[in-house]
């Protein structure tokens, strides 16, 4: 089969709004990371040139992240995708215009964070038999999954194809009752929200952490998950279909280069 050509304007989205934009779960998940964070108050703004914005923030206790630009104390600047993901793969270094005291955080504990986030997110068969492994594997690789296809949905040429056959809605992704996302589609653009909406027109159900692994790790088929009920599809289903071929394309994206 003939490898996919990455966009790179695609990848560094993906890898800004999906990728470390995940640092937000594994903050929540991972004792050590927030260890490592400590008490320091810091705003991180991600500016990549004719590319994707976004800001990382700690504060009091917490984190989030914004798309976009905010106010910041630490500002890491790209002068192009290709100069960004070569960041994300640790070939190449940001160049700093402002937070020059905090480079120290950045060069060791940031790092030593985004080499954490890397290790949850490029399991092996060993690792996925740790049931907490598993665990935090399965719910950084949901909410990373359906942000990035946001990011190509929005800014592949392929994905955006597709985006254009998808009529306004929201469509409700779950694992149990434990993890929720929406994917809400307006003017055949997509964003991906933590949560339920007030109105769902397509769900797809995880009943359990052992069913989501296994489907988004593609160690378990999809049809024998339908069929079992062990995934839930329901409401207008070809929304669903819609973004199981954005999901696929996106897997491209997130595959290691080999």
């Amino acid at each position: 089969m003939m490898r996919m050509k990455k966009d790179q304007n695609t990848l560094a989205h993906i890898n800004l709004n999906a990728v470390i934009k995940s640092i937000v779960h594994l903050y929540e998940l991972d004792e050590e990371v927030k260890e490592l964070v400590g008490n320091r108050n810091l705003a991180i703004q991600f500016l990549v040139r004719n590319g994707p914005s976004g800001l990382l923030k700690f504060e009091d206790g917490k984190c989030i992240f914004m798309d976009g630009r905010h106010k910041n104390n630490v500002l890491l600047f790209f002068t192009s995708p290709i100069h960004f993901n070569k960041m994300v793969d640790g070939k190449s270094n940001p160049i700093p215009l402002k937070g020059f005291i905090k480079l120290g955080f950045l060069t060791k504990e940031f790092n030593t964070i985004t080499k954490k986030l890397e290790y949850y997110l490029r399991p092996t068969r060993d690792l996925l038999e740790n049931e907490n492994y598993a665990k935090i594997n399965t719910i950084l690789t949901f909410y990373t999954a359906f942000n990035a296809l946001c990011q190509v949905a929005n800014t592949d040429e392929v994905g955006k194809y597709t985006a254009k056959r998808l009529s306004d809605g929201n469509a409700l992704a779950t694992i149990g009752t434990f993890e929720k996302l929406y994917i809400e589609v307006k003017n055949h653009t997509l964003k991906a929200h933590i949560g339920e909406p007030e109105k769902v027109h397509a769900r797809m159900e995880f009943v359990n952490y052992e069913t989501a692994s296994g489907m988004l790790n593609d160690t378990i088929d999809a049809y024998s998950c339908i069929g079992s009920k062990k995934l839930k599809l329901s409401g207008y289903i070809p929304l669903l279909e819609d973004l199981n071929a954005l999901l696929y394309q996106t897997s491209m994206y997130l595959k290691e280069d080999t």
